[in-house]
């Protein structure tokens, strides 16, 4: 913006402050990032004891986030595995039962989401009841 008339001293102060801004806008866009964002699908699953079970944490964010997941209470089942953002137990007990929460961490901060896994027990058919013929 050049006003005819301006002084040499307006026109270097309105100069600086166009750097300044520029400056401040480039070194933001650069450093910050963003923070993660996650999605859990399904939002909470039940299966039948002895099923397998599974999660997909999908993530986002700048730089990339790295992608964890831990068990609220109690120890993680050994038998799960994680991979790619997606936990999956392969046969889950009644005692698998709990929250369960994806982590997404990089640079610019930390994203949590919790679900929760229920299982149903498994029910034995009853045991088949002989046939007692009636005495004649």
């Amino acid at each position: 913006m050049f006003l005819f008339g301006s002084s040499t001293r307006q026109l270097a102060e309105l100069l600086v402050l166009l750097v300044i801004i520029s400056l401040g806008c480039t070194v933001n866009s650069k450093d910050e990032g963003s923070k993660p964002t996650i999605a859990i699908k399904p939002s909470y699953l039940t299966v039948g004891e002895g099923n397998p079970a599974e999660f997909h944490c999908d993530s986002s964010g700048v730089p990339q986030p790295e992608v964890s997941w831990i068990r609220v209470r109690g120890e993680m089942n050994p038998s799960a595995t994680f991979e790619n953002g997606i936990w999956r137990l392969p046969s889950a007990r009644k005692s698998d039962e709990d929250e369960y929460k994806c982590i997404a961490r990089n640079s610019a901060g930390t994203t949590e989401q919790r679900t929760i896994l229920y299982i149903t027990e498994r029910r034995e058919p009853p045991p088949d009841r002989p046939i007692i013929d009636p005495i004649e």
